[in-house]
């Protein structure tokens, strides 16, 4: 699956040091926890269920890495998703038409299913323990009315 996919490439990302610390330290909340979270998906495993080689699992994040495509859109100032999928194969012949359902508002959101994160899931729960805070502070200051 797409985030099965999504998942390994982070999870490759993060064991072998291939993310820029500083920056995630400075723009991020959660990490650690994401990072952990990815771990379950290994290279076997995505392999497995995406029917990539963990060959072209490295390759696809050493790719990522080295920030090619990225470095090409920055270029030219455009997004990943303006590309075609003949420029992003120039980058590694991985990248396939999933890749552009992969880096949706959506997807990008939604793989972040970590507490603090993204995800709807997320967004909602941490909504609900806010209602139940801010109901508890009405409660405390009413009983002190």
């Amino acid at each position: 699956s797409d985030l099965t996919l999504l998942y390994g490439v982070a999870n490759l990302l993060a064991q072998n040091g291939w993310v820029d610390q500083p920056f995630i330290q400075a723009h991020t909340t959660g990490y650690a926890e994401f990072a952990e979270f990815v771990r379950q998906f290994t290279p076997d495993k995505v392999a497995a269920e995406t029917g990539l080689t963990v060959g072209q699992l490295f390759h696809f994040a050493e790719t990522i890495r080295r920030g090619k495509a990225v470095s090409f859109c920055l270029d030219r100032g455009c997004e990943l998703a303006d590309l075609s999928l003949e420029d992003l194969k120039q980058f590694n012949p991985a990248f396939d038409r999933d890749f552009y359902s992969a880096i949706t508002l959506e997807a990008v959101l939604g793989c972040h299913d970590v507490p603090g994160g993204t995800a709807p899931a997320q967004v909602r729960a941490a909504l609900e323990n806010l209602e139940q805070r801010v109901r508890a502070l009405q409660e405390a200051l009413h009983a002190h009315a």
